[in-house]
Parts: C-alpha cells; structure tokens; sequence
C-alpha cells in the first residue's frame, strides 16, 4: 500500500542540514570566544595593576624618600654645629647635646627613628644596619653625615610579586670655619721679629729687629692694635664707644676740614648732629637700642665676644683671636709683645692721637678736661688698662659654653712723656733706663697738673722701666709692665682651640670739679703683637720658637676672630711681582711706576667655594701723598672683587690690580689749591669676594686661599680695621663625600 502526505524535497533537506551545521558552527566559535575574553580579561586586569601600582605604590615611595631626605637633611645642619669636637661627647657647659644626639632629636621630630641620648657612642650610632645611622665624614673631620634607610611594603604591585622596596637617603653638611684673619703661622702682628736670611725664610731662623729696619724681611708688616673706648671713631678703630658721624655712606669724603667733632676736632667727615650745645652725643655711643631710642654706634663687636673687664658694662666687647693647639701638642706659650700701654720715650707703638687742644680731650658724655691748652698728660683719664682674658672654646658657634683659663691679665698703663715725668720729678737711673710715672698710683684722686688738692710729691709714683725688658711692678697685684719686649702671658694650653680677647677700659676717676672719667674713656692707640709656641720656650722669648707643625700636622696657629685692628707701618718697595712670595704676592705685574706693599688680610679655606664674601677695611688712607688701596688674592687667582658704593673715578689699574683711591694729595690749579683728604675717614670700604667653584685655599703658610691688601704710595703710617663676613649661613648641605 503506497504512504500518503507531502511528497519528499531534496534540495530543502540539503538546505536545512547546512543550516543545522552552520549554527552549530557558531555556537563553536562562541564558545572559543569566550575562552578568549576570559584571557584578555585576565590581561586586561593585569596591566591595569600595574598602572594602578605605579601610579600608587611609586607616589608612596617618592613622598617617603622626601621625608626621608628632608629629616637627614635636618639631622645634619643641626648636629653638625657640635662638629668636630662633641660628635659624641656631650658640650659641658652648655646644652649637654652631642652632635649625634642633636641629629637624632631632629630627625625624630621629622618622623624616624628613635631618639638617642648623649652617651650613645660613635660605633652604636653610625650603624649602616640602623634605620638611622649618623656619622662622622673620612677626611672631613666638621662634616656630619646622617642616613636614613627604610623598607617601604608594596599595596598594589606586591599582587604583581614585586618585593617591599628598600629607600636609603643621605644629608651631609658643613659648619664653615671663620676666616683666618691676619696671619699665617703661629704669629699675628709680628712686626718685631725678622727672617735671618732674605732668600731663603725659616720660621726657627729669625731675630729681633726694629720695625722700621728695612735690611731683612719682616714676619709681618703691621702691629695689631685697639684705641681707648673714648677716642673718636674715625681715627681707626671702629669699635669704640661712640659715633661721631654715619660710617657707611655712598657718598665720599671731601675736602676742606670743614667739620668739627663732637669733642673739638677738625675734620672733612659729616657728622651727627650734635646732642646739644656742648656736643654731647649720647645718642650715638654704646650698644643701639631697640625703637632707635639709642642709635648708638653702629659697629659692634658680635654678642657673646666680650672678655672679663667688659661683660656687663655699656661697652662690652674686644678684639678676639683664635688659638688653636692641634693634638699631640700640650704646653704651648702664649707671648704678647708690648702688652703695657705706655706712651712716650721714643716708641713707636703707642701713642696718643690728639691735636694739641684740651677740647680735644672731652668725653661723649661731657667729661673730660675743662682747660684750655695742653702741655702735660698725666691725669688718669688719658690712659686706659689693658686686659687679656682667655676661654677655652667648647663650641664653635656659642660662646656661652666658653670655659675661662686662669686669671685675666690686667695691663696698667704709665707714662714715659718727657714733660710728665719732669713735673713729677721722675729721673732716670741707671744707662738705658727711662723714668716713668703711674698716673693712677693713688687712685682716682692722684695729684697732678689739672688736680691739685694736695701737693705733688716729687718722686711720687715715679719708677724705672727699661725698653725690652720686663721691669718692677709699681702697682700692687698688677703683672710688671712690659715695655717694648715680649712678655709671657700666665697660660698653659694643651691641645683644643682658645679664644683670647684684648679690651681696653678706661681709668675710673673723680677729681671733681676739674675733670671725671670712667671705663668708657681714656685715649690713644695700643698697639702689640701675638705669639704662640708649641712649648715652652727657655730663652725667655718666643723668638725662633717652633710651631710643632710635622707631617700633616699643622701646628699651632693664632688668627684674628672675627675682625682685627692693625697699624699698617710698611716699607713700601719698587720690586717685582712674585706670586710665591708673600711679601709682593699682591702685585700680579710690577709696572715700574709705584711703590707698593702687601698686607695679609686674611685665608679664605676651600669650603668657601661658590660663595661670596665681605671685605671691609675701615678708615683706609692715612699717610702722605697719593694713596692706593685694594683687596687682592695673593698670587694669581680666578676669583672676583668688587668694590662697593665706590665710583668709578676712585677706581684706578695698578700693579695688575684694580684698586681704589683713598687719599688725594694736594693739587694746585687757576683756583688754587685744594688740601690733601682721605676719602674714607670714619668710612668703611666695603668690597665683595666672589669665589668660584673651583675655588682652592689650603691656608698653608706658602699655599694658596690668602687674600692681601695691596697698598700703593708712600709709606704708611695707616690704622685700619679689618672684617670678613660670608654672605648667607655659615651652617649649609655638602654633596656626599
């Protein structure tokens, strides 16, 4: 029986079978698909991590390491003040600190680490293992070097298999040393002692000779010095109690004398208005006050830097001078030449700087002489004691930690003036002695020719003093006067660094109603020189005395701290240029026209590389003629110079060096003629050092880094004041090393 329905179709058969193969075809390739996503995915996820840890994990490690530098950073600029000395050994006096405790307390506050107290040593705190490890500096005994090292725990790229990171982060930094003002060696002024061979120097080959002996080489060409705290300003020493008139100024000097000082004077430099109809200036004397209430005198000396005799008086402050004594060396001698003030019998050194004229002899405040003329000076008033105290530096930055050695030596002055001596009937004894008489033998209320309550004795106060040699002690409890020789200061010093001050202070008197004085008067100019010997010498003097220097030792040294004060009394000479010899260093090409003299201002170390530095030298200028003056790198080197507020007709070429004119002489024209002036009376003359960043100052005895006055005239007979001053901190980071 044939089946009955639709009849059969191929082709549709055909056709709904590669349907049916088509979409099972599909439904492969979807499933493949789907394996790829989930592995593209995967990817996808992956690198978005990573973008993630980067952008998180990176952010997280550069904000730790800033902190981490900026706390090393810090740690070493504040424990670097206690280097080299207290690196781990706590500053007693003072502050108890330690340079590794001072960092340590610093970078604490900043996040790290833990604080470590005073005792901790050396070896438990520079531990490279520590999180903080804070070290001395190979070669670099001041440097203080502080290390931070941290683990950092990875959020995002750890999920990657990336390990914790470890960040390390170094601050090392410097404390600059003050510049070694005026001298070389283990000598500062030391005009009084000559090489025994010109061409061939040696420092334990040297004789006494008179400053003005011009057949051998001088140590030196100047004396250090201070004026009496009433003397005026301009004529020298800028740290004296007052302040006649503005000492900075872009205006020069001029001539005529057509002003005068407070106390009578005639000079050609502007002065203050007067604090009354007697002169008085009370206003620009001592210490500035805060409000202006008291301008004062403007130039002080830095606080913390006053001796015995001046602490806590309305004029502290003296000339300081380092003294360093290396390890290895104990014993060393401390020497002062002419450390009396003692004016007359024919020494150059001291002297009085007045004209002739009593007014001349009034006080700031008002005091001094009533009288008219002058013709003798044997009142108390003229003279003032000078004091030498010296401390032992704990630290390089604060002077409150200064430790004072022994007993401050206190100078009386006395009197060799001819018409002094003879109205107190003083006469000579033996050959070679000269008469003295002590103004001040009985006090405040000594007799003499301006105070005549009771009789003048004669022969009262009167003794013998014999130039260059130590003499009897007139005055109870007071060191015997030495006159014109080098006398031994009563120190012993073993190795550290001292700091000695010299003040002078006035003579406390009241002979009312003719004349009164107190510790900020008395006048005139000082001048001494400096010595220091590895040990003690037995000849009684320090002439020839070794500095122990040996190896890489240097030796013992003495230089000015801060700033200094000097009588310029050189020989001036028409020689070459020589960049080896410190004595016409300054020159870079003699031109055959000039005589001219160098003077050491002081030596400017390596660490001062890249800075910039302030010269100044006040009242530059004294003397006769035309004078030149200007500061110079001795030999020939790459730094600048460049002077301040000083117009360019005052700057001149000579010699090589750019230089500046500080003294005209007298010129005669059709209108008649204009008198010598100095150009910088009672004015600084501010010059600016650029050094570069290869800068190199050894402050050897023949190395480099020293920096001259070179002087270009006739010879000098100038007081000039002399400071450096870096420009910015003292305190800065180092590269590693």
């Amino acid at each position: 029986m044939r089946e009955t329905g639709r009849p059969r179709c191929p082709g549709r058969e055909r056709r709904r079978a590669l349907r049916r193969t088509e979409r099972q075809r599909a439904l492969a390739r979807l499933r493949a698909r789907k394996g790829q996503s989930i592995i593209i995915f995967a990817l996808t996820i992956t690198v978005l991590l990573g973008f993630a840890g980067l952008a998180i994990d990176v952010a997280r490690a550069y904000d730790l390491y800033g902190r981490m530098q900026r706390a090393a950073d810090a740690g070493a600029t504040a424990g670097v003040l206690y280097m080299p000395d207290f690196y781990s050994t706590a500053r007693t006096p003072g502050d108890g600190f330690t340079a590794i405790s001072r960092a340590s307390q610093e970078v604490v506050k900043n996040g790290f680490g833990a604080a470590l107290p005073p005792a901790t040593t050396g070896a438990v705190a520079c531990n490279p293992a520590a999180e903080v490890s804070i070290c001395q500096v190979a070669n670099r005994p001041s440097d203080l070097r502080v290390t931070i090292t941290e683990t950092l725990n990875l959020a995002l790229l750890s999920s990657l298999g990336l390990q914790p990171v470890r960040l390390v982060a170094s601050g090392q930094a410097e404390y600059l040393p003050p510049v070694q003002i005026g001298a070389r060696l283990n000598y500062i002024g030391d005009q009084m002692e000559c090489f025994q061979s010109a061409t061939t120097p040696s420092l334990t080959a040297t004789q006494s000779c008179d400053i003005s002996d011009t057949t051998k080489p001088h140590l030196q060409q100047f004396l250090v010095s201070l004026n009496g705290p009433a003397e005026l300003k301009e004529q020298g020493d800028p740290f004296v109690y007052c302040e006649e008139g503005p000492s900075v100024s872009t205006t020069l000097d001029n001539p005529p004398q057509s002003f005068t000082t407070y106390n009578g004077d005639a000079t050609n430099h502007p002065q203050f208005p007067a604090g009354s109809t007697t002169g008085v200036v009370t206003n620009h004397c001592g210490v500035p006050t805060a409000g202006g209430s008291n301008q004062g005198n403007s130039d002080q000396q830095p606080g913390g830097y006053e001796g015995a005799a001046t602490k806590g008086t309305a004029h502290p402050g003296g000339y300081n001078y380092g003294v360093a004594i290396p390890p290895g060396i104990g014993g060393a001698s401390l020497w002062v030449f002419n450390p009396s003030f003692i004016v007359g019998g024919g020494q150059p050194y001291d002297q009085f700087l007045g004209t002739g004229n009593a007014a001349y002899f009034k006080g700031p405040n008002g005091e001094g002489l009533k009288g008219s003329s002058l013709t003798t000076m044997d009142a108390p008033l003229f003279y003032f004691n000078t004091t030498f105290t010296l401390y032992r530096v704990n630290s390089l930055y604060d002077r409150t930690t200064d430790t004072q050695i022994g007993t401050p030596q206190v100078y009386p002055p006395y009197d060799t003036q001819s018409s002094d001596v003879s109205k107190h009937g003083c006469t000579s004894g033996s050959v070679g002695s000269t008469a003295a008489y002590d103004p001040y033998y009985l006090g405040g209320t000594t007799p003499n020719t301006y105070h005549l309550p009771l009789t003048i004795v004669p022969g009262g106060g009167c003794f013998q003093l014999a130039p260059g040699v130590a003499g009897t002690t007139p005055r109870a409890g007071a060191p015997a006067p030495c006159w014109a020789a080098w006398c031994q200061l009563p120190f012993s010093l073993n190795s550290g660094l001292y700091r000695l001050v010299v003040e002078s202070t006035g003579l406390t008197a009241n002979a009312s109603p003719d004349y009164n004085s107190g510790l900020t008067d008395g006048w005139g100019a000082h001048g001494y020189a400096l010595k220091v010997c590895a040990s003690l010498t037995t000849s009684g003097t320090p002439i020839s005395c070794s500095n122990g220097a040996s190896g890489t030792n240097p030796g013992v040294t003495i230089y000015g701290w801060n700033n200094e004060d000097t009588i310029f009394l050189s020989q001036t000479n028409q020689t070459s240029a020589d960049p080896t010899n410190p004595a016409s260093s300054c020159a870079v090409s003699y031109d055959g026209t000039h005589q001219y003299a160098c003077m050491d201002l002081g030596c400017i170390p390596s660490q001062y590389a890249g800075r910039a530095v302030d010269v100044r030298l006040f009242d530059p200028g004294d003397g006769g003629g035309d004078i030149f003056l200007g500061v110079v790198q001795a030999g020939k080197g790459s730094a600048g110079v460049t002077y301040n507020f000083v117009p360019a007709a005052n700057q001149v070429t000579a010699d090589g060096e750019t230089v500046v004119h500080t003294r005209f002489a007298s010129t005669t024209s059709g209108t008649g003629t204009t008198p010598a002036y100095n150009a910088f009376n009672g004015l600084w003359l501010d010059a600016t050092i650029s050094l570069p960043p290869s800068y190199v100052g050894n402050c050897l005895a023949n190395g480099t880094g020293w920096w001259q006055l070179i002087y270009i005239g006739n010879d000098p007979h100038d007081k000039i004041a002399v400071t450096f001053s870096l420009v910015g901190s003292p305190v800065h980071l180092v590269q590693l090393g």
